[in-house]
């Protein structure tokens, strides 16, 4: 109900998923925040430690479209359009001053109010505050798998010293802190929907002219329901239309569970929303991918594994179907259509070979799929990532490769 809450929401978001002090999320520019691909990127002039005025970062931050209520994205989505002014040039991303003490107050109260859920865990909700979800997180990204991430990557992050010569030769880089960043949304990186991507607008399924006028409807509408859009900086406004689409994405979800009195609700970008405008937006995984498709990122390769053997599985489901339909067309082109021919019987008893290999390669690939979703693998903590053009993904140096679909029947 309250228009702060929405402002805390954020703030505690950050906290957990940059792995920062509050007091860091506190200081940050607009000016400082982008999207690029599949994740928010943050850079800090000033940390602990980092009092020298040069950036520092950046900082990966992904989208949770499984878990609404704590997804970074849509929590800056309600910020962002709640308090558009923030989109201007040079602003910074909460403004006022002693936000803070607000901040740490309101937690408090949140806390007190929750004391009887909280004892019920086992925890004392004196005990807590605003460093919590630092020292929450940090301890969940670290145990969540026994395939945990680059320990240097969690502890820059997070700001803790590596001490001694590790700290002369040991030195953040993009692929370890997307890899701790993905962790930290809270996806499940035991499961293949770990390589999610976040709510973005796809247009592939249109052509030519009717593209390009899609994209402007959005872009027109969105701009007309924004402050002094036209000035809006390159990245501020990249970072309101990707917070469009995961507001388009969710827009059921919201119309549910936000409160009558949410101010949400009466913002000029939540109200009639265009349906079709809606429907544009979707998320992907590797194996369902478009051109459209933001690149993944932060992928760890265990969870690739399982990504190569969806691939697969869906390919051997539409293997049957795929094989009858050529079967049938090559058979008409020869003029097998004649009933002395009996196609009808040939092509059945293919059907039913094929059933039979299908069936057989499908068991197989599901008790290899089950046995990876199920199973906790150990992985070398240190991976050198490439980025892999055919797949759209972040892959290992030395390990595996995606299946390009327009390879299946090459040899056919």
């Amino acid at each position: 109900k309250n228009q702060r809450d929405i402002l805390y929401h954020l703030i505690f978001l950050l906290d957990w998923n940059l792995m920062k002090r509050a007091e860091n999320c506190m200081n940050a520019k607009m000016i400082h925040i982008q999207f690029e691909d599949d994740h928010l990127t943050f850079e800090f002039a000033k940390e602990k430690g980092k009092q020298h005025g040069d950036m520092h970062g950046p900082w990966h931050c992904f989208a949770n479209p499984k878990k609404q209520h704590i997804c970074l994205v849509l929590a800056f989505a309600r910020y962002l359009f709640t308090f558009p002014q923030v989109l201007k040039e040079g602003s910074a991303l909460f403004e006022g001053t002693n936000q803070y003490a607000r901040y740490s107050s309101r937690l408090h109260q949140v806390f007190r109010e929750l004391k009887d859920d909280l004892k019920a865990l086992g925890v004392q909700w004196t005990d807590l505050g605003t460093h919590s979800a630092r020292k929450g997180v940090g301890t969940m990204v670290a145990n969540a798998s026994t395939v945990g991430p680059p320990i240097v990557a969690l502890c820059l992050r997070a700001g803790w010293k590596l001490g001694g010569v590790k700290e002369k030769y040991l030195f953040r880089a993009d692929g370890g802190d997307m890899a701790v960043g993905r962790r930290a949304s809270c996806l499940d990186v035991d499961s293949k929907e770990f390589a999610i991507s976040p709510p973005y607008f796809d247009y592939t399924h249109l052509d030519g002219d009717d593209k390009t006028e899609e994209k402007e409807k959005v872009k027109r509408w969105l701009m007309e329901r924004l402050p002094d859009a036209a000035n809006i900086p390159a990245n501020s406004w990249n970072l309101a239309l990707q917070c469009f689409a995961s507001v388009c994405y969710h827009y059921e979800y919201l119309c549910e569970n936000l409160d009558e009195l949410c101010p949400f609700r009466n913002t000029a970008v939540f109200r009639d929303l265009p349906e079709d405008i809606e429907k544009l937006a979707t998320v992907k995984y590797p194996w369902d991918k478009t051109a459209d498709t933001p690149g993944f990122n932060g992928i760890p390769p265990h969870v690739l594994h399982l990504v190569q053997i969806e691939t697969l599985q869906r390919k051997i489901d539409n293997l049957e179907e795929n094989i009858t339909a050529r079967l049938v067309s090559e058979m008409e082109k020869r003029g097998f259509s004649s009933t002395a021919f009996k196609t009808s019987d040939i092509t059945d008893a293919i059907s039913n070979l094929a059933e039979q290999v299908t069936n057989q390669i499908s068991t197989e690939l599901k008790e290899i799929k089950d046995a990876l979703e199920n199973s906790r693998v150990s992985a070398a903590q240190d991976y050198d990532y490439v980025i892999d053009d055919r797949a759209g993904v972040v892959l290992p140096e030395s390990g595996a490769t995606m299946v390009d679909e327009d390879d299946w029947f090459d040899d056919a």
